[in-house]
């Protein structure tokens, strides 16, 4: 014998009324645009520019899209990294920083060999890798572009000089700065080079162009990062590098204080995991120091997000006066059947001598006085449910027509066509009804078990949970349990009719 299908219809629609919510929440996020500022990680070919990126992000980029370091020149392209949620790499076109309208030439599974991306131009082209750091999100934009809107920030690695073949990286140091633009420069130099000619004239480039870039307060910020410094010899190169570069940017005519140095002596084989993290913290605490170290927080999404809604999008003033109604409906109810009478302590001996409509008349102020109303209209006023619709763009606009509204309105309608036919079994009555109580019955009792009925079920401990439990919940919390709850009542109600139909 076949079993009865019976759809899970009930907890599938309101799913989608719930993906409905999520998407319009989404899509009030705000978008996370590419912005023009920009950190560049330049030095000398081997000097660890590409350890540098690979400590700061170890743990947030794919092996297969890690920056090669080695003894051996890698790619000739600059590579610029930034935030997407989904990790991928890219050669793009991008002749200048300011350029947020790229050309994608190819999406590559691996970083690519020098001898791969040989035939691009490194003026024109670069590559771009994107991870999942939300710390490359500016929260609050990047200072240059129109509005607070979030901006992404772009940490650019440059092919070191001195390599014997890369003339982009041999240019002067002007080549790498597009004015006010800039957030940082790190120059990566090795400890046993730092007295070198090369580094000494490079650096010197570096502090002359420097002072006459325009960065975000006013201040050039550089930070020197100095690799395979043994532990025994840090503090002396660090002290000897601070006056150095202190002396070189004062004898080019610019003042101390429009200098903001740091200078990190390291050696990555000698640290823990403890002073890696430590390293990593440093570094974007002092990178992002000037824009205030704001960071960018997902999680404000939907729970900011509803706390931030205009007060015509707050749906508890509607939600419980819908829950009023329901009350009072459910108080008539109580009322409507009392000692197993439909009219109460009324019969057709207290009603001899009186012609029809005296009847009817009698009848009907009776029972509105057993429910304590004064007429029809007062009782319809009632039960009327305030603002039925929320507009098309409110995230729970589906869930309060499908769900909320598609649950409250039936029993305002099966209380109302009690209502109505209560009155009509009234206008029935004449002077040939010899027994009141019986006939009521007969007409009403079906339909009074019908709406009594509606009052016992999972929607009616719903609303209860609403009514005891949410009154004091702040909005966020309040749209997320009426949620969590909804989708457990459908589940419920569901499962009740699947095991009915079995």
């Amino acid at each position: 014998m076949r079993k009865k299908i019976v759809e899970f219809s009930l907890s599938n629609q309101l799913m989608q009324d719930v993906i409905y919510f999520s998407e319009k929440m989404d899509q009030a996020l705000p978008k996370i645009e590419d912005g023009v500022l920009t950190v560049r990680i330049v030095g000398e070919f081997s000097a660890g520019k590409t350890r540098v990126i690979r400590e700061l992000l170890d743990d947030k980029i794919p092996e297969k899209f890690k920056p090669i370091s080695s003894q051996e020149a890698q790619t000739k392209l600059q590579l610029e990294i930034s935030y997407a949620e989904n990790q991928q790499l890219l050669l793009i076109e991008k002749p200048d920083d300011r350029d947020i309208e790229v050309n994608i030439l190819a999406s590559l599974d691996e970083f690519p060999s020098r001898e791969a991306v040989s035939e691009y131009d490194p003026s024109t082209h670069r590559l771009r890798l994107l991870i999942n750091e939300p710390k490359f999100i500016l929260a609050n934009g990047d200072g240059y572009s129109e509005g607070n809107q979030p901006k992404k920030l772009f940490l650019i690695d440059t092919p070191g000089w001195n390599s014997g073949e890369d003339d982009f990286a041999e240019q002067d140091a002007q080549h790498y700065f597009v004015g006010e633009h800039n957030l940082a420069i790190v120059y990566v130099c090795h400890a046993n080079r730092l007295d070198g000619v090369i580094n000494q004239c490079r650096l010197s480039n570096f502090l002359e162009v420097l002072g006459n870039a325009i960065f975000l307060q006013g201040k050039a910020h550089l930070r020197l990062v100095i690799t395979h410094c043994e532990h025994s010899s840090q503090v002396r190169l660090k002290e000897k590098m601070q006056q150095r570069i202190t002396e070189e940017w004062q004898n080019l005519g610019f003042e101390s204080e429009d200098l903001d140095l740091n200078i990190t002596p390291l050696d990555f084989e000698e640290m823990n995991a403890a002073q890696l993290n430590q390293f990593r913290n440093d570094f974007w605490e002092d990178l992002l120091a000037p824009l205030g170290n704001q960071t960018f927080d997902f999680k404000k999404s939907y729970s900011q997000q509803i706390l931030q809604w205009q007060d015509e999008w707050d749906i508890r003033p509607m939600l419980f006066q819908h829950l009023e109604v329901i009350q009072r409906i459910k108080t008539y109810i109580a009322r409507l059947y009392i000692d197993e009478q439909f009219i109460h302590n009324m019969n057709m001996t207290r009603l001899v001598g009186l012609e029809r409509y005296a009847i009817q008349g009698t009848l009907l102020s009776r029972w509105y006085s057993q429910l304590d109303t004064l007429n029809f209209e007062s009782l319809l006023d009632d039960i009327k449910l305030l603002n039925l619709q929320l507009p098309q763009q409110h995230p729970l606009a589906q869930w309060w027509s499908n769900y909320w509204i598609a649950k409250i309105q039936p029993i305002c309608d099966l209380f109302e066509t009690y209502v109505r036919k209560m009155l009509d079994t009234i206008n029935q009555v004449d002077v040939n009804v010899n027994d009141l109580q019986d006939f009521l019955s007969k007409k009403m009792l079906q339909s009074y078990q019908s709406l009594t009925a509606e009052q016992e079920t999972s929607f009616d401990i719903f609303i209860q949970l609403i009514e005891d439990k949410m009154r004091t919940l702040e909005l966020d919390n309040f749209v997320a349990t009426l949620l969590k709850v909804s989708v457990l009542q459908t589940r419920y109600q569901d499962h009740y009719h699947h095991c009915e139909g079995k």
